[in-house]
């Protein structure tokens, strides 16, 4: 049967955030670059209009194996540098050279929301909360990567050593598997947010200190061989014209976001009937309070 629903408008807000966390992603990759502060990364500049330096964003390290069907790219690949003392007439200069005996490592920059939440009963007359209490947002929480994204950078780190990768950017593939570092940046960290914590603060290298938190450790090869096998057993249920298992479970009163902006969220729920109407804005209690507003003026 065609699907002649129209598709959904573009949603402006969304738009705003992803650009701000392009930017964002940016800022993280100059300060990383070869010509930032930390010489860290390759990245490409260019002089850009009026004769203004900036960089074309080619940080990134693509990846794409057609074997396994799968495509992506990291966020930044480091090179591995040490200090060393040059003389040069009679002065002493330390500079950093290449170390070919150095780690390298997997980048991968997430922003995430620093702001709290507000959790309790929705008036619908009024649009307040009532018996509202506040909840600690995801950077507070944060005190390891998210298991998702230690499984996405760990299968770049696996797919940059396979024989069969390859990029314009490297001679070939690494001669052994990057370690990865997972980047958090709070993208919305409110100016009194350290100010009102009384844990994790303590000294200068505190885990709450900084709107970064940052995450380095070596790839797990339990990691990897999960993240083979779930590829193995999508492309199965591809191959067979099947939709694969559900990773996770939407209802209108546990609304999953991950399935809310899939592509093929009428699809995957069509026995439930969801995604295929107004359901899902009718089950919204904030949608529901502006109709009301609207309706009264």
């Amino acid at each position: 049967m065609l699907d002649l629903t129209p598709p959904k408008p573009i949603w402006s807000h969304g738009l705003v955030t992803f650009a701000v966390g392009s930017a964002m992603h940016l800022f993280i990759q100059q300060l990383l670059s070869n010509l930032g502060p930390m010489k860290w990364v390759d990245g490409e500049p260019s002089i850009g209009k009026y004769n203004t330096f900036h960089f074309n964003g080619n940080f990134e390290i693509p990846f794409k194996d057609e074997k396994l069907g799968v495509a992506g790219h990291c966020d930044a690949l480091t090179r591995p540098l040490k200090e060393v003392t040059q003389v040069i007439g009679n002065e002493e200069i330390k500079t950093l050279v290449p170390d070919e005996s150095g780690d390298r490592y997997i980048i991968d920059i997430k922003t995430i929301t620093a702001r709290e939440k507000v959790v309790g009963d929705i008036d619908y007359k009024t649009g307040g909360i009532r018996n509202g209490v506040w909840k600690k947002s995801s950077f507070e929480w944060l005190y390891k990567p998210k298991k998702e994204h230690v499984a996405q950078a760990s299968l770049y780190a696996y797919l940059s050593a396979t024989s069969d990768w390859h990029t314009d950017r490297l001679q070939g593939p690494l001669p052994k598997i990057p370690k990865i570092m997972i980047v958090y940046l709070a993208k919305d960290l409110n100016p009194d947010y350290y100010s009102r914590l009384t844990y994790g603060t303590s000294g200068s290298k505190g885990i709450l200190n900084s709107p970064y938190k940052v995450f380095t450790q070596s790839v797990s090869k339990k990691t990897v061989d999960r993240c083979l096998e779930e590829i193995s057993e999508v492309n199965d249920y591809v191959s067979r014209g099947e939709l694969a298992p559900r990773d996770f479970h939407h209802t209108p009163t546990n609304r999953e976001f991950a399935c809310i902006y899939c592509d093929y969220n009428r699809e995957c729920y069509r026995d439930e009937g969801y995604f295929s109407s107004v359901e899902e804005e009718d089950n919204d209690p904030y949608l529901k309070v502006l109709d009301q507003r609207l309706e009264s003026l």
